[in-house]
């Protein structure tokens, strides 16, 4: 395989992963969570929700924690945090 079909090959691969993008992220920034590739909810309640990403679980505790933003692999909570944990 020549030089210049290798680099086409990679740069396709590096795209498609981009776009195609399967991880889980957790962004944090003042009174909200945003969770990118989350599997499901696991537990929900106003002082403490779970959320399961492929092989680890979110744990979220804190006060008047809400969903505000709910598609089919983001969350957004918002509310006061006291601990975000990844298990």
């Amino acid at each position: 395989m020549s030089i210049g079909k290798v680099i086409k090959v990679k740069l396709y691969n590096e795209f498609k992963n981009f776009i195609l993008e399967k991880n889980m992220e957790i962004n944090v920034k003042k009174n909200q969570v945003i969770i990118v590739n989350y599997k499901s909810i696991d537990h929900f309640e106003n002082e403490k929700i779970i959320i399961n990403c492929d092989e680890k679980r979110v744990i979220i505790k804190g006060e008047n924690l809400r969903v505000k933003r709910l598609l089919k692999d983001e969350i957004l909570i918002i509310g006061s945090f006291k601990n975000i944990e990844l298990r």
